[in-house]
């Protein structure tokens, strides 16, 4: 149903079903699959019917400036890599999870996630700019939560696209993440610097 808010709830989102948007609302995320629109879920879990099926579809965070965003990648498989389909243009590839704006965004690993973004995209992306809030990659839960992050062609495993500066902050789960050429596993895509900050 296009444009349809629904209640608040916590909701488990199947990422096979379609590209999934993610922003901070009242009281909880804003999440939009499919044009329908969910209002202040308490609980966001994103995962896979099959992950042993990667998804072609895609996640977006966006935090606005003095707002947080904490979402859970469950097991989640996702690979948007088409090759050189395009040629050189990074804008006609497609980013697995890209995280933008102000505020600022927690991601918590459950169960093995592996992201593969398309030519000149890190595979988990946060590119920083003068404005750009935190991105923040946890275990809390302590339950071995594992990620591996494969960027295209110029784009960091995890951190800035091709060009750009990345920024992250990992204080928990096991991080693999495999820069595309010139760039970085974790920090800046290609040309880029990173800042980067890992704690236990």
């Amino acid at each position: 149903v296009v444009g349809m808010t629904l209640p608040a709830f916590a909701g488990t989102w199947y990422i096979e079903d379609g590209d999934i948007s993610i922003s901070a609302g009242e009281s909880g995320n804003d999440v939009t699959q499919n044009g329908a629109t969910t209002k202040n879920d308490t609980n966001t879990v994103i995962t896979n019917h099959d992950s042993s099926n990667a998804s072609s579809n895609t996640v977006t965070i966006d935090a606005e400036e003095g707002k947080t965003v904490d979402v859970t990648l469950n097991n989640v498989t996702i690979n948007v890599d088409e090759g050189y389909k395009y040629g050189y243009d990074p804008n006609a590839y497609k980013t697995a999870v890209s995280v933008t704006g102000s505020g600022d965004t927690n991601i918590e690993l459950n169960g093995n996630n592996t992201l593969t973004s398309g030519y000149g995209h890190a595979g988990l992306e946060h590119n920083k700019t003068d404005s750009s809030g935190t991105l923040t990659i946890t275990d809390d839960k302590g339950d071995a939560g594992s990620l591996t992050a494969n960027g295209g062609f110029g784009g960091a495993g995890i951190g800035g696209s091709d060009g750009h500066d990345g920024q992250v902050t990992i204080t928990g789960g096991e991080i693999i993440a495999n820069g595309g050429d010139g760039s970085a596993g974790i920090g800046g895509g290609y040309f880029g610097n990173g800042t980067v900050k890992i704690t236990d």
